[in-house]
């Protein structure tokens, strides 16, 4: 199929249009053309839909269809999701976390688990000093805003 562009300046140009596909619809079958031009002056890009006698190669979408099978596979996802999730609270191993801020424990300290900052503290001042309150307090408002 060949078409005829006419620019605004007066110039014109004659482009042939490649048959993409034939697509069924309610109307009958439609023929669909395209071209393609691409320059650093201009881009070109022309389709054409004409009514034709031809036979369909390409079918149409169910979209009642399409919706019904994309929700059914969004269901079967969330219900995997959601159990694997289950299984990996139950599977995942017990962390023992600081009694004081709550971050990993590696250590002890008189038979409380702590963490290494937290040791060092408590090893300096001890736990009813005032010094270890205001580290601690510290941390505290660091994890807060961070």
């Amino acid at each position: 199929m060949k078409a005829i562009i006419k620019y605004d300046n007066g110039e014109t140009e004659e482009v042939e249009l490649e048959k993409k596909e034939v697509i069924p619809s309610d109307q009958g079958n439609v023929a669909h053309f395209k071209y393609v031009k691409l320059d650093k002056s201009k881009s070109i890009v022309i389709h054409v839909y004409l009514p034709t006698t031809e036979e369909p190669n390409v079918r149409a979408i169910d979209i009642g269809k399409e919706v019904v099978e994309r929700k059914t596979s969004i269901s079967r996802y969330n219900n995997i999701a959601d159990d694997l999730i289950t299984r990996a609270k139950f599977m995942s191993p017990s962390v023992d976390k600081c009694v004081f801020c709550g971050d990993l424990a590696s250590n002890t300290f008189k038979g409380k688990k702590v963490c290494s900052s937290c040791f060092a503290e408590l090893n300096k001042h001890g736990e009813a000093s005032e010094e270890f309150s205001k580290y601690l307090r510290n941390k505290t408002i660091h994890k807060w805003n961070s």
